[in-house]
């Protein structure tokens, strides 16, 4: 049986009830775990009386180099016409920084330059020019060049016609006079011959006939082709004066806007004047606005003088527009006409040399009958009589085209004389009338310009300029933003930080300070490690964070949660890092710091014993729960 059961077993048979034992009342374990117990209480209380815990203030704050960033605003209003400083640079106290002008002259300004530019643009060579008051001078001095030039260009187009149609014509006429010396040849070897008979006689008038015709012809399409050439230089006058009077035309348009605009600043600055006299404006700013007032005045008066005088300039083109119109309509009517005759003077040549060709078959056959002597005779007199006609006729033409292309080439080199005697003569007269006109401009110009700068905008801070806010030309009004400065000495970095007026008032220089920037996990890369070097004694305004920190929204950012109080942390330095500063963790040093980088900051106030802040915590949970329960009795009783 022993096999089958255990030990245990059989000895719990034999003794049920173990009176053979000591009873254990409290097991070994049960004393450990007390022992544990003690000593965990023990040192509980013993770090609770013992133990410090920090106490700390939570802010927010930024990261920024020196005494921070103020900006240099505008006292009046205007437009800046001239900055004097440049990002980076210097500036004391007192410097100028740039000037502010009033927006009338700036306008003045401005005009004045778009008229300098507009006669700049002129030039002799210069096209598609448009007519002001300014360039009108110069724009009519190049109109005599202009001319000039059309017209020796039409003569030189002329002269190449002539000279093509001379080529052709002495070709001619030097292939007729071989045909009549050799009909002349040909008629003395065979003289010795007979009388002339009446087909003879009519053989000869219609060559004659023959001849006269084909020189009339001739004559007539030397007139047509002279009536094209004036056709064509009709239309290049036209042209000209068509392109002239719709220059005046878009001149006279732009300066009747001007006079028209004019008209308005004068009214409105009449009415302004008016309404400052009627407020009891000062004497000082209702003469200022006097003077403008005048200034518009006179500007008024000169573009009415401009515009009156573009209303003659188109009065003039328009007349020289209908003359060459009339001009161009003559010649095309002569060139008509011209090709009517050289139609009909062709239709009477073709008819003559059909009766040439009548004539000459009679004569042939009349002369059938007579002898061979008598009829080669007859046959070369009558050849050499045609040959010779048809040369006289052609000479004559050759010679009075040549007289043309002589008496032209005459012409145009007068012309050409004229034309370099006169360029030189314009060119002058161009050059001095242009500088006068720039002179007269620039005066103004640089007169306006100074009383643009009559208003001074100084620095009113010493540091270096990080931005230029308001560049050339840009509007600004009292209180308008010029510049950024940077503040004492870049190298000196430090973080500002701004608390709560409650808060704030428990931070004192020395105390301890953890800083978080925002661009980093705090987690992971911990923290950087400062102190408190200064703590405002008053509630810092918006003015003076403006002045710390330079931007209105980021002043803003920091305040909404009421009033706060500065609070400059220097922050412990390492070499080591990239930053250059001390960090908790590894990973942080690997971090690089860039002026105006958010940051969160943990101030330590103070560090006390645990046991003092439980205390005051079941404190305040007891009275919590104590109101609670009161609140709980007073409803039931009212219920």
């Amino acid at each position: 049986m022993s096999d089958l059961f255990r030990k245990s077993a059989l000895d719990k048979l034999s003794s049920p009830d173990q009176l053979d034992r000591a009873v254990v009342i409290t097991p070994p374990a049960f004393w450990i775990a007390l022992l544990g117990g003690v000593l965990i209480v023990a040192g509980a209380v013993t770090w609770g009386i013992l133990g410090r815990l920090p106490v700390n203030v939570e802010a927010k704050g930024i990261y920024l180099s020196g005494e921070g960033t103020g900006s240099i605003y505008s006292e009046v209003t205007g437009i800046v016409t001239e900055v004097k400083v440049s990002n980076g640079e210097d500036v004391k106290k007192g410097d100028v920084i740039a000037y502010v002008g009033s927006g009338d002259v700036a306008e003045d300004v401005k005009l004045l330059g778009g008229r300098i530019e507009a006669v700049n643009k002129v030039t002799l060579n210069s096209k598609n020019d448009v007519s002001t008051a300014d360039n009108k001078a110069l724009i009519d001095i190049k109109r005599e060049v202009t001319a000039l030039q059309t017209t020796y260009d039409q003569n030189e187009n002329t002269l190449a016609v002539k000279e093509s149609r001379l080529a052709e014509e002495e070709k001619k006429t030097s292939e007729l006079k071989a045909q009549a010396d050799s009909a002349k040849g040909s008629y003395y070897a065979d003289m010795g011959g007979t009388q002339g008979s009446a087909e003879q006689l009519n053989y000869a008038e219609s060559q004659t006939t023959l001849a006269t015709a084909k020189q009339y012809y001739e004559s007539a399409y030397a007139t047509y082709q002279q009536a094209q050439l004036e056709v064509q230089t009709a239309q290049g006058v036209y042209q000209t004066t068509q392109e002239k009077y719709n220059e005046i035309v878009s001149g006279l348009s732009s300066l009747e806007t001007s006079y028209k605009q004019c008209q308005s600043d004068v009214n409105n600055q009449s009415a302004y004047v008016e309404q400052l006299i009627n407020q009891g404006a000062s004497e000082e700013d209702i003469a200022a606005q006097k003077a403008v007032l005048e200034n518009l005045q006179q500007a008024l008066n000169q573009a009415s003088a401009a515009y009156s005088q573009g209303n003659s300039n188109l009065s003039a083109a328009d007349q020289a527009l209908l003359t060459a119109k009339t001009s161009l309509d003559t010649a095309e009517n002569a060139c008509d006409v011209a090709y009517e005759n050289v139609n009909s003077y062709e239709r009477e040549m073709n008819q003559a040399e059909s009766d040439f060709e009548d004539a000459k078959s009679a004569y042939l056959s009349a002369i059938d009958v007579q002898d061979n002597a008598t009829k080669n005779q007859n046959i070369a007199g009558n050849e050499y009589t045609q040959a010779n006609a048809e040369y006289s006729a052609q000479r004559t033409i050759y010679e009075t085209l040549k007289q043309e292309v002589e008496a032209l080439k005459i012409q145009m080199n007068q012309g050409k004389e004229e034309l370099e005697s006169k360029q030189d003569e314009i060119k002058d007269s161009f050059d001095s009338t242009k500088e006068s006109i720039l002179s007269s401009l620039k005066v103004e110009f640089d007169k306006n310009t100074l009383q643009l700068k009559k208003y001074e905008i100084l620095s009113t801070q010493s540091g270096i300029v990080q931005e230029v806010v308001s560049t050339e030309g840009s509007m600004v009004g009292t209180g308008s933003e010029i510049i950024k400065v940077k503040h004492g000495d870049e190298d000196q970095k430090e973080a500002i930080c701004y608390l709560p007026v409650s808060t704030g008032k428990k931070i004192t220089a020395g105390m301890e300070v953890m800083l978080y920037p925002s661009t980093v996990n705090k987690q992971e890369y911990g923290h950087m490690t400062g102190t408190v070097e200064k703590v405002a004694s008053y509630i810092t305004s918006t003015t003076d964070m403006m002045k710390r920190l330079g931007d209105d929204t980021l002043a803003q950012s920091f305040m909404q949660q009421g009033p706060v109080i500065e609070v400059v942390c220097s922050i412990k330095e390492d070499p080591e890092t990239a930053s250059g500063y001390y960090w908790s963790s590894k990973k942080g040093s690997e971090v690089t710091m860039v002026e105006g980088t958010m940051l969160s900051a943990s101030i330590i106030t103070e560090k006390k014993a645990p046991i003092t802040m439980v205390i005051p915590y079941l404190k305040e949970k007891l009275t919590m729960q104590k109101d609670t329960d009161a609140d709980k009795s007073k409803v039931s009783a009212n219920q």
